[in-house]
C-alpha cells in the first residue's frame, strides 16, 4: 500500500493499487480523519507512446473513476504534476529522444548521496512539451468534471522538479532575444557590460559570452540564470492557459520559488540560500553553463543547498531558496540562516531588507552580502554592537528594528558546516536574537 497522510490529507498513489482497493483506501483516509485526498498523476503511467494515452482502458489507470469514488465520498482532492525524481514521471518513449539535460545526480536518483550530473531527455527537445501540454490538457479536462461536485477538487500543482536544476535549459542561440526583453535597448546592456555591442545578435557566440564572462561575471551569470528561468516560465504559461480555458487557473499553483508563496510556520529558525551563486566559498570563477558544461562552483554551491536542506528537513526546519525577482517573497522565521556570497539579486536583498525591518534576525554563516547583481552595494544601514568573545564569536549588528549576525571569520565549507551554524544560531538565541 503506497499512502501516508499529514494533517486533513492523505496520498494515495492511484495507479499503483488495484482498482478493488480503492474504496477501502479512500474509506482508511476517512478513518484516519482526512478529509482530501492528494494523488500524483504521472505522465510516464497514462502516455504509452507519443500522444497515444489511456484514461480509462486499464483499470488502474480510469482517473475518472477514481476521481468519482473520492467525491462520492465527500473527499477533497489535490492533484499533483510535473517532473518529480519518480520512475512513472516520464513514459518509455521519451528516453528515445536526445538525452542532453544535465540534472544532479542525488535528485535524479533518489537516495543517492553522490554529487555529480546524469544525462535526461531534455525538455527543449521538439515533441516534449507538445506531448506533456497534450497529457495536461486531457488530464485538467478530467479533473474539471470534478471542480464543483461536493469538496471535489481543491488543487492542482505543477512540479517543475528536475528541470528547475538543469544546467543545459539554456542555449546560445536563444541568449540574444531573452537579452534584449531584459535589457530593451542595448545601449544599457552596454552600459551594464562596458561594451559596445550594435545589436544582441553577438551574443549567440561563444567569443561573446567569454568577453561579459571578463568584463562582468557576477551580472553575467545573474543574466544567465535569469534567461533560464524564462524558459520554465515561457512553459509555465502555456499550462496555465490550458487550465484558465476550463477554469482551473485560480486553483492552479507551480513549483517555481518566485511565483510560489511561503508558506508561514511556527519554527523557532530556518534557513534561506541564495539562488544564484555562494561565490565567495567556492574560490572558483562563475558557472556560466550554456553548453552543459557543469563548473565546479556549480557543484559546490549544489551541495551546500542540498546538505543544508537536508540537515534543515531532518530538524523539521523551514527551508528555500531566495528569489531571482519579484521581491515580495518572504522569509517565513523570526530568525533566518542566510547562506550566500558577497553578491545578491537585488530581489533577493529586498526580501532580507523587509525581514530586518519587520524586526527580525538574519544570520550570515559566510558574512553578510555587499553587492547586487549590478555591483551595486547593498545599504543594510547597520551600526555596530559589541559582543562577548566566547565560542563561537559573533560580530551583531543593528538594521532597523532587526538584527544581523555573523561569525568574525566565515564558517568553513566542510562536513562540520551544519553542526557549527547550530552552534552560532544556539548563541544567537541565547543572547535574545529571537523576538
Amino acid at each position: 500500500m503506497n499512502t501516508s497522510s499529514h494533517a486533513s490529507k492523505f496520498f494515495i498513489d492511484y495507479a499503483s493499487e488495484p482498482v478493488t482497493q480503492w474504496p477501502s483506501l479512500i474509506s482508511e483516509a476517512k478513518r484516519r480523519g482526512s478529509d482530501t485526498l492528494t494523488t500524483h498523476i504521472f505522465w510516464g503511467v497514462h502516455e504509452t507512446a507519443p500522444r497515444i494515452r489511456d484514461f480509462s482502458r486499464a483499470s488502474n489507470k480510469s482517473l475518472e473513476k477514481f476521481l468519482r469514488l473520492a467525491v462520492d465520498q465527500g473527499m477533497g482532492i489535490e492533484a499533483k504534476f510535473g517532473f518529480s525524481a519518480h520512475e512513472k514521471t516520464f513514459p518509455s518513449w521519451i528516453y528515445g529522444l536526445k538525452k542532453s539535460a544535465l540534472v544532479p545526480y542525488s535528485l535524479s536518483k533518489v537516495g543517492q548521496e553522490d554529487f555529480g550530473f546524469v544525462p535526461l531527455p531534455s525538455f527543449s527537445e521538439p515533441g516534449f512539451q507538445e506531448s506533456y501540454l497534450d497529457f495536461l490538457a486531457e488530464a485538467f479536462a478530467l479533473l474539471g468534471l470534478y471542480r464543483d461536485s461536493g469538496r471535489g477538487l481543491q488543487k492542482i500543482q505543477l512540479d517543475f522538479g528536475l528541470y528547475e536544476t538543469d544546467v543545459t535549459l539554456l542555449v546560445r542561440r536563444r541568449l540574444p532575444t531573452l537579452l534584449q526583453s531584459r535589457y530593451t535597448d542595448v545601449s544599457a546592456f552596454n552600459k551594464v557590460y562596458e561594451t559596445s555591442f550594435r545589436d544582441f545578435s553577438p551574443l549567440e557566440s561563444e567569443k561573446s559570452i567569454q568577453l561579459l564572462l571578463d568584463r562582468r561575471p557576477w551580472m553575467a551569470c545573474f543574466d544567465y540564470r535569469w534567461c533560464r528561468a524564462q524558459i520554465l516560465l515561457e512553459f509555465w504559461k502555456k499550462a496555465w492557459t490550458l487550465a484558465d480555458e476550463l477554469g482551473l487557473s485560480d486553483i492552479l499553483s507551480s513549483s517555481l520559488s518566485e511565483l510560489s508563496p511561503v508558506a508561514p510556520t511556527s519554527a523557532a529558525w530556518g534557513i534561506a540560500c541564495d539562488s544564484v551563486y555562494l561565490d565567495s566559498v567556492s574560490g572558483e570563477s562563475f558557472p556560466f553553463c550554456p553548453e552543459g558544461i557543469a563548473h565546479p562552483s556549480a557543484l559546490l554551491t549544489y551541495r551546500v543547498w542540498e546538505s543544508m536542506r537536508a540537515s534543515a528537513m531532518e530538524a523539521n526546519l523551514p527551508a528555500q531558496l531566495l528569489p531571482l525577482w519579484d521581491g515580495e517573497a518572504r522569509l517565513s522565521p523570526t530568525l533566518s540562516a542566510v547562506f550566500c556570497g558577497k553578491y545578491l539579486t537585488r530581489a533577493a536583498f529586498s526580501v532580507l531588507k523587509r525581514h530586518l525591518q519587520e524586526g527580525k534576525d538574519l544570520f550570515f554563516p559566510f558574512g553578510a552580502a555587499q553587492f547586487d547583481e549590478k555591483l551595486d552595494c547593498v545599504d543594510w544601514g547597520m551600526r555596530f554592537e559589541p559582543t562577548d568573545d566566547l565560542p563561537p564569536q559573533l560580530v551583531k549588528w543593528k538594521s532597523g528594528t532587526g538584527t544581523i549576525w555573523q561569525p568574525r571569520q566565515p564558517l568553513a565549507v566542510d562536513d562540520a558546516l551544519w553542526s557549527n551554524t547550530l552552534l552560532c544560531i544556539d548563541k544567537i538565541r541565547q543572547k535574545g536574537g529571537l523576538h
